[in-house]
């Protein structure tokens, strides 16, 4: 598993333009966290390269993952799941097909051919 941390901040120290959550972010932005440290990769990137915002989020984020949502017995790849799946890469999927199988192959009625896909809002950069 991967290590977790919360807060996400604005890389200067390359020509990245984007916003990194790796737990190294400078002493001076833990002292004004209002400014520096933010909650999403999205918030991050209106905040510091808003002109810039589709390709921060894209070299923040990467490339959308399927996970399994229990509440719908469905995979999702929306961006949307719990803060706790983001700790372990256990529960992230590169097909809607992998994500099915692991977590919902053994389900009575196989719900998981209902799950949703939202388009990655980054995909025609």
């Amino acid at each position: 598993s991967l290590p977790y941390f919360p807060f996400w901040y604005p890389d200067w120290s390359s020509n990245s333009r984007a916003c990194l959550n790796d737990g190294n972010e400078e002493a001076y932005m833990r002292t004004s966290p209002s400014d520096y440290l933010f909650a999403s990769a999205e918030e991050c990137c209106e905040a510091h390269f808003s002109w810039v915002g589709q390709q921060c989020r894209k070299v923040s984020i990467g490339d959308p993952h399927w996970y399994p949502d229990f509440g719908s017995n469905s995979c999702k790849n929306d961006g949307q799941e719990p803060i706790h799946m983001k700790r372990y890469d256990d529960y992230y999927f590169n097909t809607q097909t992998e994500c099915c199988e692991v977590y919902f192959g053994q389900l009575p009625n196989n719900n998981c051919s209902n799950s949703t896909s939202v388009p990655d809002p980054c995909a025609s950069e």
